[in-house]
């Protein structure tokens, strides 16, 4: 009767943008830096512990956003992320073969390259958007997301020289 229960349809993107908001109100008390973003899936990955072990070990300020299924991130969620502060951003699913849903890795790529094509626009490096497949075959899923935060170290340090320069 006070609304203490919210009940959504599971296609509810409201999901995403509530996960968000708690994922930057945590951040602007971490001193970690670059901050990267993960969209994960929180049935396949983050539901199991596999992405746990990964986000613990990391050398950056990963913060995660578990969600339903990474077919519902839209661009706007990803740009967001990079409007509140983070320097990179990975959207991180189960695979079509572990995955309950057809399709989801072509609709979270439709969306990818939405946002690259806006972060080009802006002057940001497409790469700084990134998606991962943690149970694909012969990828060493530590691997890829250390590969890809020292990329994204890289682009923050140029960044943070030109500040520099500028100054």
């Amino acid at each position: 009767p006070a609304k203490a229960i919210v009940l959504r349809k599971p296609q509810d993107r409201r999901q995403i943008d509530e996960e968000l908001d708690h994922v930057l109100k945590s951040v602007t008390q971490s001193k970690f830096k670059p901050l990267i973003i993960g969209f994960c899936c929180q049935y396949g990955l983050y539901g199991t512990g596999a992405l746990a072990s990964l986000w613990r070990e990391a050398k950056a300020g990963i913060w995660i956003v578990p969600v339903l299924c990474v077919a519902k991130i839209e661009a706007e969620h990803i740009l967001r992320a990079f409007e509140m502060g983070a320097e990179g951003v990975f959207i991180a699913g189960c695979g079509q073969e572990q995955c309950a849903r057809e399709d989801t890795a072509f609709w979270a790529l439709q969306q990818m390259e939405k946002a690259r094509k806006i972060l080009h626009q802006i002057g940001l490096e497409p790469q700084r958007l990134q998606a991962f497949n943690l149970y694909a075959g012969g990828e060493d899923p530590a691997k890829a997301l250390d590969e890809f935060t020292e990329q994204i170290g890289e682009f923050y340090l140029a960044s943070t020289i030109k500040q520099e320069v500028k100054t």
